[in-house]
């Protein structure tokens, strides 16, 4: 099952960042990638580091302003594929 996980750093102005951390099916850290999709220019999402290789598990997450997911999965079709 896929995870995430925020890390929190502080500096000298008490300012936290957030590292959002996504694990795909394959237990992999994500990548992040962008779309270059008409109804999609620009967006982006994690998605698994190995949907090129064998054993990719096709995992796909958008990412928000915030680097917060918005849904957790995509239908099938919508999948990371190779073409």
């Amino acid at each position: 099952m896929p995870t995430s996980s925020a890390k929190s750093s502080s500096n000298s102005h008490s300012q936290f960042k957030k590292k959002i951390e996504v694990k795909c099916w394959c237990e992999d850290l994500c990548h992040v990638f962008v779309s270059r999709t008409p109804e999609n220019p620009g967006k982006k999402f994690w998605g698994c580091p190995n949907y090129k290789g064998e054993g990719g598990c096709g995992f796909f997450r958008w990412v928000d302003n915030e680097g917060i997911q918005k849904q957790d999965m995509m239908p099938e079709s919508n999948r990371i594929t190779e073409q």
